[in-house]
């Protein structure tokens, strides 16, 4: 049995997220909501904050991830896959790849210098094609700064807070990437 929001009396819910007893209540009770706006928007935006505070470090990571991945395709967009060469005419999917893995290596999962944007095929079968990887990154980024990645890293202990923050940093990077695309454009 459930509680009426409306009229408060008990009644037995024909549907899993009924909260009013009845069709008269039903009316009442949109009109309700539609009479406090600000109120449903507080609701929601306390719930999202009480969902952020419990935010784990693996998830804030992931979030973090994908805005950089979707950063690193953005960034570049229109040049040749890192390993292959294969140029990026919309025939093959495109991956953020890393030179060095980022699960063994995560002092470099957001290091710009790491991370090109590759062919699927690379990517995914061929693990990155490292050989001719290596060779392109020396071209674009230099010998000194290659062997600087080839290097000891120590392990960074990154928390929810430090996540956020990289996402928000890369999130301002694509939106600026987009935004003046859409000036080139259009």
């Amino acid at each position: 049995m459930k509680r009426c929001r409306k009229c408060g009396a008990p009644f037995e819910p024909q549907r899993p997220l009924q909260v009013v007893c009845s069709v008269a209540c039903s009316h009442q009770w949109a009109q309700t909501l539609a009479a406090r706006p600000g109120e449903i928007k507080a609701r929601r935006r306390e719930k999202a904050e009480a969902l952020a505070r419990l935010e784990t470090p693996a998830e804030a990571a992931r979030k973090a991830q994908a805005v950089f991945n979707r950063w690193i395709k953005l960034r570049d967009a229109g040049l040749p896959c890192v390993s292959c060469g294969h140029p990026d005419d919309g025939t093959r999917q495109r991956h953020a790849s890393h030179y060095r893995p980022a699960g063994s290596n995560p002092a470099l999962r957001f290091e710009p210098d790491a991370v090109w944007a590759s062919c699927s095929i690379c990517n995914n079968y061929k693990s990155g094609n490292l050989i001719p990887y290596r060779i392109e990154l020396i071209s674009r980024i230099g010998l000194a700064r290659v062997e600087w990645l080839e290097s000891h890293h120590d392990l960074p202990h990154r928390t929810v807070d430090d996540f956020r923050q990289i996402r928000a940093h890369y999130s301002k990077l694509v939106r600026d990437l987009e935004r003046e695309r859409n000036q080139v454009c259009g």
